[in-house]
């Protein structure tokens, strides 16, 4: 990651800046040029939020998601187009398909909502997996939620 002071992010109009060196928390990332913060302070902040007010946590999302629906719709092309491009020409569909109906099955027989996972990633910061049978795995809602787009070996 690229050096960069506040003031030389704040002239170039920049949101973010990175000077490599830690909070007082610990974390060396990039910090917030409106107020300086660091990110991995603010994310556990933000966590920790929204574990305790997890109704309006829950309505804000419903209430963003209501009032942007174009976002929703490009961020799910965004997806749908990583999984073509993912797709290998070899891949055994009826596998896939075997995987994502067991899914649907045990969702209704054990009463719990369930998600068909990659366990690596389509699109991760460091490793990218393919949309094959043995990269899925069936998971709760709230592991796959939790997890989001991150690679946990």
């Amino acid at each position: 990651m690229e050096l960069v002071t506040k003031i030389a992010a704040k002239e170039n109009g920049l949101k973010r800046f990175f000077t490599g060196k830690p909070c007082r928390h610990g974390h060396t990332t990039e910090r917030r040029v409106s107020d300086g913060r660091c990110y991995g302070c603010v994310l556990l902040k933000d966590r920790a939020w929204r574990a305790k007010n997890t109704d309006r946590a829950r309505a804000s999302v419903h209430k963003w998601a209501s009032n942007n629906p174009e976002k929703l719709r490009a961020r799910q092309a965004l997806r749908d187009a990583s999984k073509l491009q993912r797709t290998p020409s070899w891949v055994d569909r009826d596998g896939l398909s075997v995987i994502y109906r067991a899914a649907e099955v045990a969702s209704v027989t054990f009463g719990i909502p369930l998600h068909v996972d990659h366990a690596i990633p389509l699109r991760g910061r460091l490793v990218s997996g393919l949309h094959v049978h043995n990269n899925l795995r069936i998971i709760s809602a709230h592991e796959n939620v939790v997890k989001h787009n991150s690679y946990l070996m």
